[in-house]
């Protein structure tokens, strides 16, 4: 089972190391074996059996998802009814994730600068940052996972850490 954790301060590696890339600034854990043990770096993981997968990496603001993005309208009902994750080989690449769902960020047009520079850098699980995503996939059941947290340089801000997720795709 998926386990996902947020402490208050950062892991001591990511604390100490300057060049380390971690998850919310070394904040957002993942345990992907029931919480026997975690990961905090941003990559491409697979787990269990099956085509069961997260993709984390940490984000820019206006790639972040939008909170208002659920209206159903009539015309929406048919697709979302028809959707659904079937098993598949064929996976989508972390950059493509990023593209798939630009209409749910809060700034797609520059969101797509950011996605286009990573994609040119060949950075993204390089990119350090308070905010990170996460795509939960399985044959079952797909999560987008939101994760932010305050800046503690700040010494003026609010300490704060939020995780949001929804559901994306449910199998039939």
């Amino acid at each position: 089972s998926i386990v996902i954790v947020t402490t208050p301060e950062a892991t001591p590696e990511c604390r100490e190391d300057p060049n380390k890339v971690c998850l919310g600034e070394g904040t957002l854990h993942i345990s992907l074996d029931g919480g026997k043990t975690f990961i905090s770096e941003p990559g491409d993981y697979h787990f269990g059996s099956g085509p069961n997968r997260i993709v984390a990496h940490n984000t820019y603001a206006a790639c972040s998802r939008k909170w208002h993005d659920y209206d159903v309208t009539k015309q929406q009902q048919s697709r979302i009814r028809d959707g659904g994750r079937r098993a598949t080989l064929r996976e989508d690449k972390p950059l493509q994730l990023l593209t798939n769902n630009k209409a749910t960020m809060i700034d797609p047009s520059q969101c797509h600068h950011w996605i286009e520079d990573r994609r040119s850098h060949d950075d993204l699980f390089q990119q350090s940052g308070h905010w990170s995503t996460l795509y939960v996939e399985t044959p079952l059941v797909s999560f987008h996972v939101e994760y932010r947290r305050s800046d503690w340089f700040s010494p003026d801000s609010c300490d704060f850490q939020s995780l949001d997720a929804w559901m994306t795709k449910v199998s039939e």
